[in-house]
């Protein structure tokens, strides 16, 4: 066996110490870590109006469900009737920052098929966008 002294009081406030760091830097990095979720733009219908001369409206909701901001948010409208792909049409929103949601219209102009259409006819998605 080997003749040790036992620790001094010094020696353990200083591990005491070390020990603290440690433990305070790993739960900054866990913190950190979940903390920086990617951007993820989503679109979801908010309603379907139809104005007098015959065209539609729907209003949208682009929403970043992740922390760090997009730019350059290309969000597609397709109106689809039961047999056939509709007009379509696009947005970008230039900076959508995390967390943040905004409001969009498309309209599309009256023709004959749009009496029949109902709010699921309308295909929302979001085409593009840019990390930063």
């Amino acid at each position: 066996m080997t003749d040790r002294l036992p620790r001094s009081r010094p020696e353990w406030v200083t591990f005491a110490v070390s020990l603290g760091v440690i433990i305070a830097l790993i739960v900054v990095l866990l913190v950190e870590s979940r903390g920086n979720l990617p951007a993820s733009p989503q679109v979801r219908l908010l309603g379907v109006t139809r104005l007098v001369d015959g065209s539609i409206r729907a209003t949208a909701e682009v929403e970043n469900e992740g922390d760090l901001a997009a730019t350059n948010v290309e969000v597609a409208a397709t109106l689809a009737s039961p047999n056939t792909t509709g007009p379509q049409g696009t947005q970008v929103i230039t900076f959508l920052a995390g967390h943040e949601s905004v409001e969009i219209q498309f309209n599309f102009s009256p023709q004959t098929d749009l009496r029949k259409i109902e709010a699921g006819d309308i295909v929302f998605r979001v085409a593009s966008f840019v990390t930063t």
